[in-house]
């Protein structure tokens, strides 16, 4: 199933890299890159360096808040690992998984660091929907279009959602009751071949979705009760949360002066919450390759900008994480026990 579905997500890749390539003039793209400003180019560079930095600075803060003591270096190394996984390893591990292996193979608790991993995590996404929600208002009329609207909706849908499976015992437990008084009704129809095996797939899909309820509420349970026992390090990882997407703001606004672009800073920022969630929809491989970068085109075409001004900004960002993978190779290779050990993690995920 799984390699099946990588199948599927590696053709969507393939297919998003087509429309893009369709979409853009070749002449007007290359013309685009080799106006690259090295100024700008190098302040790019640096932003993703700080930016990395305080994210690893947060994760640090959350192991800590669970009296782990982990060197800022060596998470820093394995947040570089996660970016080789996430984009440019060709397979169904993420990013987050080795970090939480390899944060529970310093500190012995496998659990432990799962649950910082998901809250650095979840903690960004978050202000993410917040946002969503609030800055395509700095424009006028913006949030009346479906393409931010659609967005602001489901952002706000899961808020409530995430709020309400945090506040119950078991979430899982009302739906679970109804999909089984569901199937009971709909019985008669399930001694029918075909019903039978739609039937079990439905069962099938709908426990593995009430799996993830029940692992998200127990993840959210157990981040709440850190939090109260050491409130003071709410303070510092709100901070930094605002200041990493304060900055990621900042990287489009520069990435696109790097290609001679000075865009509206409200106006670009009023855009970017929404492409970056729309973008993040696991639909690709390699980071969503090919979907990232068309989502930016299509929603920077919507404010104004031409689709080889937009594409020349997001293959930036691209370069950038796969540099950033890059970084994380030698780091993954250099201890071969863990490499030995990470790859039958992998294989048993798999």
């Amino acid at each position: 199933m799984k390699n099946r579905s990588f199948l599927i997500r590696s053709i969507i890749s393939l297919i998003f890299i087509g429309v893009i390539v369709a979409a853009v003039r070749q002449q007007d793209l290359l013309g685009r890159l080799k106006q690259v400003e090295l100024f700008w180019l190098g302040v790019s560079l640096a932003l993703s360096a700080v930016m990395v930095s305080g994210s690893t600075l947060k994760w640090q803060i959350l192991l800590r808040q669970q009296g782990f003591k982990v060197g800022f270096g060596y998470l820093l190394r394995t947040y570089l690992v996660g970016y080789y996984f996430s984009n440019l390893l060709p397979s169904n591990f993420g990013g987050d998984v080795v970090r939480s292996w390899y944060a529970g193979k310093k500190t012995g608790s496998q659990g432990r660091a799962a649950v910082s991993v998901f809250m650095e995590r979840f903690t960004g996404l978050i202000l993410l929907l917040i946002m969503v929600i609030c800055m395509p208002l700095l424009t006028p009329g913006l949030i009346k279009s479906p393409y931010f609207f659609i967005p602001a909706a489901v952002a706000a849908v899961f808020l409530v959602g995430a709020l309400m499976v945090w506040g119950m015992d078991s979430p899982s437990k009302l739906p679970r009751s109804v999909m089984a008084g569901l199937l009971k009704v709909l019985g008669p129809l399930g001694k029918l071949e075909p019903i039978a095996k739609l039937f079990g797939l439905v069962e099938k899909f709908s426990e593995s979705i009430f799996a993830k309820m029940d692992s998200f509420h127990l993840k959210l349970t157990d981040a709440g009760a850190d939090i109260r026992k050491e409130p003071k390090w709410f303070v510092p990882v709100g901070g930094l949360t605002v200041f990493f997407y304060a900055l990621t703001l900042v990287n489009v606004y520069v990435a696109f002066r790097a290609f001679g672009v000075e865009p509206d800073f409200i106006h670009m920022a009023s855009v970017v919450p929404t492409v970056m969630l729309v973008g993040m929809f696991p639909v690709g491989i390699l980071g969503n390759a090919g979907w990232l970068e068309l989502s930016f085109m299509g929603y920077f075409s919507l404010i104004g900008f031409s689709a080889d001004e937009a594409l020349a900004m997001s293959l930036l960002l691209r370069f950038k994480m796969l540099l950033l993978g890059v970084l994380g190779l030698p780091f993954y290779l250099t201890d071969k026990t863990e490499v030995d050990q990470l790859k039958e993690e992998i294989k048993s995920h798999d």
